[in-house]
């Protein structure tokens, strides 16, 4: 079986990252959260609904390649389109937790449910599986 190849889509959203600054990544204390600076000088907020995994990496280059007719775009969070790491990630829940995946809940809601997120700031990715995003801002950090 041939792998598909994984590319990025651009996702448009409501807040702009500032070009320049490195995020703030929070865990724990009972939210995940990435914090950051906007293109007009506020702050800005992303939270996650159904997050399942979360990655930072260094790097100045894309992760993935841009999908056919965006190579020329650039848009600061992305989806990933036949993300192994979410295969990954579905492959993992459903060998060891089945069928009580989120107490009893359907484990190929992964599939259909979830993306794979990506974004990108000065020479830093943030990727995160979820099923959903909420964008905030504010003067002051939230």
């Amino acid at each position: 079986m041939a792998k598909l190849k994984q590319l990025a889509h651009g996702l448009e959203v409501p807040l702009e990252a500032d070009s320049v600054d490195a995020p703030i990544v929070q865990y724990g204390g009972g939210m995940t959260a990435i914090h950051f600076t906007t293109d007009n000088g506020r702050w800005g907020r992303v939270t996650f609904e159904g997050l399942d995994s979360l990655k930072v990496s260094r790097g100045e280059y894309e992760p993935f390649p841009a999908a056919p007719g965006e190579e020329d775009s650039f848009h600061w969070v992305t989806t990933i389109s036949n993300s192994a790491w979410l295969r990954e990630r579905y492959e993992y829940e459903k060998r060891y937790y089945g069928k009580s995946y989120n107490f009893g809940g359907n484990v190929d809601e992964m599939l259909t449910g979830f993306s794979h997120y990506v974004f990108s700031f000065h020479d830093q990715f943030v990727e995160v599986l979820a099923s959903g995003i909420w964008f905030e801002s504010s003067d002051t950090m939230l």
